[in-house]
């Protein structure tokens, strides 16, 4: 048996589901028999690490508030990425007849795909999927989240909006939590504000619970934050079944100003994403 290799008995014995102490006991009992098992064992990692290169940029759309506009910013932004398709979680609100790029509702799916494994197939033909969630969590949320670290989360102005948000943070990332190691970086989108309100409050309150949160979780978030006027143009792309985009081709004078800012929402999301 090759010594060259250092192998990690613990990830090795999870793999099959055993403890690493019966592993290196056949390492010395039963070389042969060890030997054989680390040569699938190394197979498997290869295979698994040539998916993960081959596989489509992953990015999450979440919010357990319902009504900030998490399918249509997932829509959007898939539409600005242009080699993009959408993986809807939400199996009470199919979208794949609304939404005006490709769609798959993962409730489709499921009996034959686990997250991952959808993603590697329509890695074959999509750069980026885009990935639409319910308000609740759920064991697709978590696996669609252990596949990325660009995370988008939408919410609207007030007191509720803000406690959801920070439900949201502390399920995902809160001390014990599945997803508390590691450098995520989130965008967080004030969406849909009205004229009127009082933004500056509304994003220095979001501040402090953000950074109290932060603080209190001792958690490395990179994040930034932006925000997107309401605009009754945003009701008339599932009314059309085409993307502010596509309606700003159109008609460009009744459009423009809304296409401007949701292009500069998803330009300030990319490089954030990148950066």
């Amino acid at each position: 048996m090759s010594t060259d290799q250092k192998i990690d008995f613990d990830k090795m014995a999870e793999y099959y589901t055993m403890s690493s102490r019966t592993l290196m006991r056949w390492r010395d009992d039963k070389p042969q028999k060890f030997e054989l098992m680390l040569d699938e064992y190394n197979s498997h990692q290869n295979t698994e690490a040539k998916q993960e290169q081959s596989r489509a940029e992953v990015v999450v759309v979440a919010n357990f508030k319902g009504g900030v506009g998490k399918s249509t910013m997932s829509e959007n932004y898939a539409v600005f990425l242009g080699d993009a398709a959408i993986l809807n979680l939400d199996f009470s609100q199919p979208s794949a007849e609304i939404n005006s790029c490709d769609t798959y509702d993962y409730a489709k799916y499921i009996e034959k795909y686990s997250i991952q494994d959808l993603i590697n197939e329509l890695s074959s033909k999509y750069k980026y999927i885009v990935i639409d969630t319910p308000g609740e969590v759920t064991p697709e949320v978590y696996e669609a989240l252990k596949l990325t670290r660009k995370i988008i989360i939408p919410m609207t102005i007030g007191k509720r909006a803000r406690e959801k948000t920070e439900i949201t943070l502390k399920t995902f990332f809160g001390n014990g939590t599945e997803l508390d190691e590691g450098e995520y970086k989130i965008y967080f989108l004030f969406n849909i504000v009205r004229n009127g309100v009082k933004k500056e409050v509304a994003i220095t309150r979001f501040q402090e619970m953000y950074k109290n949160f932060v603080s209190a979780e001792g958690i490395i978030l990179k994040s930034k934050l932006g925000s997107l006027d309401y605009s009754d143009a945003i009701s008339t792309t599932e009314e059309e079944g085409k993307s502010i985009f596509k309606l700003a081709e159109e008609n460009k004078q009744a459009y423009r100003t809304i296409f401007g800012k949701i292009h500069k929402v998803c330009t300030q999301i990319e490089n954030h994403f990148e950066g």
